[in-house]
């Protein structure tokens, strides 16, 4: 529990950033405009980092399947799964 809260609290450390320094390119704290800017660009930033752990999460749990099984078996179950829809009666 403790290593997930001490991620979230560096994932908003950089949010934060992200906002604090679009808002202050595009006129400062003071412009309403300037930090939606900041605001928007913290979201496309958290949206990038959650496709990315996205992907690396879908590759690692791919690539571990695979290592987990021998090629013979890969395709002796492809091939049971094949005979077993065959076998299956449609309605």
């Amino acid at each position: 529990m403790s290593l997930n809260v001490g991620g979230a609290v560096f994932g908003v450390a950089v949010l934060t950033v992200i906002a604090n320094s679009v808002t202050n390119d595009n006129g400062g704290q003071k412009l309403l405009q300037a930090r939606v800017r900041g605001y928007k660009a913290s979201y496309y930033g958290a949206i990038a980092w959650a496709v990315l752990a996205a992907l690396i999460s879908t590759y690692m749990v791919l690539n571990n399947y695979k290592k987990s099984k021998k090629p013979e078996e890969i395709q002796t179950a492809a091939a049971a799964e094949e005979k077993s829809e065959e076998e299956t009666p449609k309605e």
